[in-house]
């Protein structure tokens, strides 16, 4: 029943990213892969590079990072440090870029 809400929300990359996080911490790799692959995905088709969702740039930055891609994951970092997104809500993301 979530699934199904979610397919149809914005709120699903978040929801696909959080998941990845939890697999991460369980240390099954090979189910990681899958959910990023899965999260980037469904993120590069809803992120407007016009006016861009700050709460997507933040869960690809994330993804990116959790990938090991973290050069591309710091491009995202200097948008939403100037956007007015709140430096807590993506303190998480700095942690995994330092890392």
């Amino acid at each position: 029943m979530i699934k199904k809400e979610l397919a149809d929300s914005r709120f699903e990359t978040a929801w696909l990213t959080r998941r990845v996080r939890i697999v991460q911490l369980q240390g099954v790799r090979e189910q990681m892969h899958k959910g990023l692959k899965l999260a980037l995905a469904k993120l590069e088709t809803r992120i407007n590079l016009v006016r861009p969702d700050l709460t997507l740039i933040f869960d690809r930055g994330l993804a990116l990072a959790m990938k090991g891609d973290k050069e591309l994951a710091k491009k995202d970092h200097p948008l939403l440090q100037k956007s007015g997104f709140p430096a807590r809500s993506f303190l998480f993301l700095e942690q995994q870029l330092n890392d």
